[in-house]
């Protein structure tokens, strides 16, 4: 760029020179050429002759004619080059740059008397001085690029020795990290950019250690989670699978100690199972219901008031626990987290969980602790109609053996007074076997003939007041008629609307 720029201009200082001369040459020669005066024309070239860098100068007539030059063998020739010829062609007569490279310079001005064209004044100029001093430029452009190089690979050299160190070190932290490695760290120190990016790469390098290890105690508490829902399945009794459980996740999620308290009517709450962990600090737990006992400050207390789970991660900076501080220090307990555990839609005790780590309990892990929590409450409530649904299965099989052993005849009937069932005595009475009664109305079996089936009244009267009794003539199927005391009786569902029919009879006889 230097070299250009100096080359241009010096091309235009030696343009303008040249065009300086010409101007000087046309106007001193204008009064010679109107005269015809050769000789006076070559005093006048004369005086150029010592031009520095001056190639030559002459004058020529508008045919191409040298009248006068500064080499005097010249004179009286015509001009015959090409360029000669392109300026003595053109119209109107103006100064012209007839060349202009690296070795001439040809400038022409027109020579001019009462605006007529007598002649041209020419001057050449030679290019060595510019070219001297381009090449004088070009020499020192040279020792500025050697100089500028050299103190470049100073700077580089000087560079690389402070720098490779440090981006080795950490391509050996990048390294380590790439096999797997989690516990490497920069150990550069100072303001510069690589040390700013090794201490950039430990903090990613914490935060995912950090991430990783979250992820690890989720899937932890996923495990748990599903062992423990397999253990829902499996057991048969309700305190063996608490136990069951908080053995779970003591050992699945590495906690300190985990227990199930339940809620008594004194408003003390016990210990009903823990795992096997840290036996010790159970049986210095005392914990109330009262918010007013300092053993009510307790988290399984907190979270069985407030119906909602209780979490302290810092469990050695709350003040309210103090009285268990000392013996939490003792078993490296730092953090705690309670959930109550409901039964039929009640509260009836918690879950405790206790941890040695400090901000143990994330949300995710509250999150998945609560639903496993909601899980022992609905297995808590499956004993409970399991117990129920046995109950209901004697109470039944005691009802069937009523109803088949019974020393009265028994039928019953839907609404629309259609048999459905009859039982052992009814036969024995009647004469008249099960399958030949389900199924039919009563007015279609032949026991109450005279009553056509027991009559309206008693129907209605039944309908009224629930029941009715009285004695009735009854006849068997072999036709024997024998007296019968009967009783009919409404049932209806919890809505009061008509659902059986339930008709006793014994033979009077």
């Amino acid at each position: 760029l230097l070299l250009k720029q100096q080359q241009n201009f010096l091309d235009q200082a030696g343009i303008l020179r040249a065009k300086t001369l010409a101007n000087g040459l046309a106007n001193s020669s204008s009064s010679w050429v109107l005269a015809n005066d050769v000789a006076g024309l070559q005093e006048v070239l004369q005086g150029y002759a010592d031009t520095p860098n001056l190639i030559r100068a002459f004058v020529l007539s508008p045919r191409g004619q040298v009248l006068a030059s500064t080499r005097n063998n010249e004179t009286g020739l015509y001009v015959t080059d090409e360029l000669s010829q392109r300026l003595l062609g053109r119209q109107p007569a103006t100064p012209r740059l007839i060349l202009a490279d690296r070795d001439m310079i040809d400038v022409a001005v027109p020579i001019l008397a009462n605006q007529r064209l007598v002649g041209w004044a020419r001057i050449e100029l030679d290019q060595q001085a510019t070219q001297a001093n381009l090449r004088a430029v070009a020499i020192a452009s040279l020792q500025f690029i050697v100089a500028t190089v050299l103190i470049l690979l100073l700077v580089s050299l000087w560079l690389s020795t402070s720098l490779i160190k440090p981006l080795q070190s950490l391509m050996g932290v990048a390294s380590a990290i790439e096999t797997g490695s989690r516990t490497e760290r920069s150990r550069l120190e100072g303001n510069n950019e690589i040390s700013q990016l090794g201490r950039s790469m430990n903090h990613m390098l914490d935060t995912l250690v950090s991430s990783e290890q979250q992820l690890d105690l989720l899937n932890r508490v996923y495990a748990a989670w599903t062992e423990s829902v397999a253990a829902i399945a499996r057991e048969a009794d309700e305190y063996s699978l608490l136990t069951r459980i908080c053995n779970i996740l003591a050992e699945k999620i590495r906690l300190r100690l985990v227990f199930v308290g339940m809620l008594d009517a004194s408003g003390r709450i016990d210990v009903l199972t823990h795992s096997d962990s840290e036996p010790g600090y159970i049986g210095k737990l005392h914990i109330s219901i009262d918010p007013r006992s300092p053993y009510g400050q307790a988290v399984l207390a907190r979270a069985i008031r407030q119906e909602q789970p209780c979490i302290l991660n810092d469990f050695l900076g709350e003040p309210d626990t103090r009285i268990w501080h000392q013996s939490a220090r003792e078993a490296g307990i730092r953090s705690v987290a309670a959930f109550p555990l409901l039964r039929n839609k009640r509260i009836i005790g918690g879950l405790a969980v206790y941890s040695e780590r400090a901000g143990f309990f994330s949300d995710n892990i509250i999150t998945l602790l609560n639903g496993l929590v909601n899980d022992m409450s609905y297995a808590l409530d499956n004993f409970d109609r399991e117990r129920q649904r046995k109950q209901a299965e004697i109470e039944l099989a005691l009802a069937a053996s009523v109803f088949e052993n019974s020393q009265e005849g028994i039928l019953i009937t839907d609404a629309d007074k259609t048999i459905l069932r009859v039982n052992r005595m009814f036969s024995e009475l009647t004469g008249y076997a099960a399958e030949e009664c389900i199924g039919i109305t009563l007015r279609q079996i032949a026991c109450w003939p005279r009553q056509g089936a027991l009559d309206q009244t008693v129907w209605d009267n039944a309908d009224a007041q629930q029941c009715w009794q009285g004695e009735v003539d009854s006849c068997r199927k072999d036709g024997r008629h024998y007296p019968q005391w009967l009783s009919l009786i409404k049932v209806v569902n919890p809505q009061g609307n008509l659902t059986h029919y339930v008709v006793t009879f014994t033979d009077i006889t």
